[in-house]
């Protein structure tokens, strides 16, 4: 056993051996992982049936609870007695040198322990000016485990807490680096930084300063928060303001966080998980600290079947993934972008199921089978990807949703392919967001995605129209969806407009007018031949249209037109013998019509 010893043991220890008979429980019986633990955790924060008069229904709750981290509590026995602190679900802060209470309990006006400076030679008791909830719960969170692994505890912060190190400099909590950094006690001395945890904590922040306004230095901003010195929230706010006063880390603009590309390669020494990084071979179970942290490590529940339609392919994930920069997973920006856009397609597909998967660093999106329904999975990797904002969600989500209703063409497995549940993004868009407010939603998703499409280079695709087009391939579905064009060829869809009208003469007969219409191509007799594909401007009847024997580039129609009569011809879903369609703005043309005829009609 180490002969540290944790910040609150002094002090319940000394209340411990004020009770005859009183003493310590053995370390096993306290821990978090006991069975003993809901029951400390219960009385310790006055929940019932532990609650006496001090209930949370409650007036005053929980500044009446009068129990807090050093507060010993029996255990099986009347004279065995474990910490509040060992399961308390509040970070604690010092009102004297061994006296805590949970940061939220603290009013204004209240005395709080603070260093006088840095350099931690005075401390002294001053007033809180300001306290005040910050929320927060479900929030992403850092955990961060100091000391030894034998008496190790964690503190569960934002990932801008500022802490003070051994060097008596502040450095954020997201770029401390296990095994070289050290915080510090009261009295100066290290706790070393053992590991870092991204996850999220089912409890909310409570913020406390000494002062209303930012703060100008360090001095008298310094708390002692479980043992270790920290910013108080006027220190945290004054980093934006007057960051060269505060007794900074050098460079720490410029500091790599923790799960960043950047931070794994500058500390390659270390144990790194995409959400957590750890001094090698630490076996610390987590330390003490705060109940209700989930790590980001942990199974996450959410199971993608193997061969799940996906936005895109696994290689094509991973070639994003190590290319494009991805912002900490301490950043919480998954919560941020991901709220209102799911908020926004619940409304319009009530039955669909949206969900973040934010243990999932890979970019990528999923569209699930659910009974009736389906269930749309984000990956945390996708909206943590730098330059992908809620209009580049909103547009994965609506290729997501065009797997299953974006019509034909269809993959085996009955799903639509690739580039059809691509060009349905701008119809499922402009259905989420009606009017005016889908248009820019539709413009910036298409070029968020073409940007996260570049970072490929290798897994480019094109092996298969339906399941495999290229990425080239799928924006110009996209983009052909918002401009109502026709499905691309390489997407599956039809070949690619080639025919277009040329020409085209009329002349006045009985009983009946001839118009010749050229074309730069042999037409398909099937669909030119069909009265109803030719429009004429003033309107005028068409009674047969028939592909000349000599010429099968042209169609005669036998039409109404006048001579010294000006007429605009459209021609519509005729296609070419190859099965091309038309040029869009090259199937019109105009002529004026010829004088009376009486001769026989020609082919």
């Amino acid at each position: 056993m180490s002969n540290r010893v944790p910040w609150w043991y002094a002090g319940c220890l000394a209340s411990i051996q004020k009770i005859p008979g009183g003493v310590m429980c053995a370390d096993p019986a306290c821990g978090p992982a006991t069975g003993f633990a809901p029951y400390i955790e219960a009385a310790c924060t006055c929940q019932p049936p532990f609650c006496g008069n001090c209930c949370p229904d409650d007036p005053g709750y929980p500044s009446c609870c009068p129990y807090g981290p050093t507060t010993p509590i029996p255990v099986a026995s009347d004279e065995c007695f474990c910490c509040c602190a060992c399961v308390t679900t509040t970070m604690a802060v010092a009102y004297e040198p061994d006296a805590y209470r949970p940061a939220e309990e603290y009013e204004v006006g209240d005395l709080v322990y603070v260093a006088a400076d840095p350099s931690l030679d005075r401390w002294e008791q001053q007033r809180v000016v300001w306290s005040a909830g910050a929320g927060g719960a479900g929030a992403t969170l850092l955990r961060v485990v100091h000391g030894e692994s034998d008496v190790a505890d964690s503190l569960v912060v934002t990932r801008t807490q500022l802490f003070l190190t051994a060097e008596r400099r502040l450095k954020p909590a997201a770029a401390l680096v296990p095994g070289e950094d050290a915080l510090v006690d009261a009295a100066g001395s290290p706790r070393a930084v053992l590991a870092l945890e991204a996850g999220t904590f089912e409890h909310g922040l409570h913020h406390l300063a000494t002062s209303a306004g930012p703060a100008t230095s360090p001095n008298g901003h310094l708390l002692l928060a479980n043992g270790v010195v920290c910013a108080d929230w006027a220190l945290q706010v004054g980093l934006s303001s007057n960051p060269e006063r505060l007794a900074l880390v050098d460079g720490y603009e410029d500091l790599p966080e923790l799960g960043t590309d950047a931070y794994r390669q500058a500390h390659p020494q270390l144990e790194h998980t995409d959400f957590g990084s750890a001094v090698a071979g630490l076996a610390t179970e987590g330390g003490r600290g705060p109940s209700g942290f989930q790590a980001h490590a942990s199974p996450s529940g959410i199971e993608v079947p193997a061969g799940a339609p996906s936005f895109i392919t696994p290689d094509q994930a991973q070639e994003i993934r190590s290319r494009r920069p991805q912002l900490p997973p301490t950043s919480d920006v998954a919560n941020d972008v991901v709220g209102p856009v799911f908020r926004q397609f619940r409304g319009a597909y009530p039955d669909v199921t949206f969900r973040l998967n934010a243990f999932d660093s890979l970019p990528n999106a999923y569209s699930l089978r659910n009974g009736d329904g389906w269930t749309i999975v984000v990956s945390g990797g996708l909206v943590r990807t730098e330059g992908v904002s809620q209009h580049g969600l909103a547009a994965a989500l609506a290729h997501s949703i065009g797997v299953f209703n974006g019509g034909p063409p269809r993959a085996p497995a009955g799903t639509s392919c690739v580039g059809q549940a691509d060009y349905a993004i701008a119809p499922v868009l402009l259905y989420v967001y009606p009017g005016l407010t889908g248009t820019p939603v539709i413009d910036g998703g298409i070029a968020e995605i073409a940007t996260l499409f570049a970072a490929v280079e290798l897994a480019r695709g094109g092996s298969d129209p339906c399941t495999d087009p290229t990425l080239d391939c799928r924006i110009d579905a996209m983009q052909a969806g918002f401009a109502l064009d026709q499905l691309p060829e390489c997407a599956g869809g039809g070949l690619a407009p080639t025919l277009e009208v040329t020409d085209a003469t009329g002349s006045e007969r009985l009983p009946h007018g001839e118009v010749t219409v050229a074309f730069n191509e042999a037409v398909d007799p099937a669909t030119a031949e069909q009265v109803g594909n030719y429009s004429f401007d003033p309107m005028t009847r068409v009674e047969s249209a028939a592909v000349s024997r000599t010429d099968p580039a042209k169609v005669v129609l036998s039409a109404d037109v006048r001579g010294e009569v000006d007429y605009r011809l459209t021609v519509l879903r005729v296609l070419s013998a190859q099965k091309a369609p038309l040029v869009p703005g090259r199937a019109t043309a105009e002529f004026r019509g010829s004088g009376l005829g009486t001769g026989p009609q020609g082919r």
